[in-house]
């Protein structure tokens, strides 16, 4: 299971509907989003009504939320990326040698050579994959 995978997604929707607080910041800002523009739907207005805001919504706001999600799904993608990284190659800058020899860095173990940059330190990702709460922030994972 990834982050393009539906079930995925609505489990993450069904936590955030029993405690927002539960999923990371960026799938709650999503979340918030889908739920207002539904809210928005229900309400009965004219068929030309919903049209306009619809469409005024996505030159606006929906835009955004979209390009917000789009970066939530790749920034999840690559700290998936940097964990398989770790499992792969983490051996080979495990400090297990005895005579404290130095030993190359690799690449496929530092965060930025997936694009992830300092300040998605703090934030949170999905971390199921790994030993255990559900989300760590990517400083936790690393």
């Amino acid at each position: 299971m990834n982050v393009f995978s539906r079930d995925y997604i609505d489990r993450l929707f069904e936590e955030y509907k029993l405690d927002p607080r539960s999923v990371p910041m960026e799938w709650q800002s999503f979340f918030a989003n889908m739920e207002s523009d539904s809210a928005q739907s229900d309400v009965g207005q004219s068929h030309t009504q919903s049209q306009s805001k619809t469409s005024s919504a996505n030159r606006t706001s929906g835009a955004s939320s979209e390009s917000d999600h789009g970066r939530v799904i790749q920034l999840q993608d690559r700290v998936d990326q940097l964990i398989r990284g770790f499992r792969v190659r983490g051996h080979l800058e495990a400090k297990i040698d005895p005579l404290g020899m130095p030993r190359p860095t690799n690449s496929e173990l530092n965060p930025e050579s997936y694009g992830l940059l300092p300040d998605d330190f703090q934030k949170k990702f999905s971390a199921r994959t790994i030993f255990g709460e559900n989300f760590k922030t990517l400083e936790e994972i690393v």
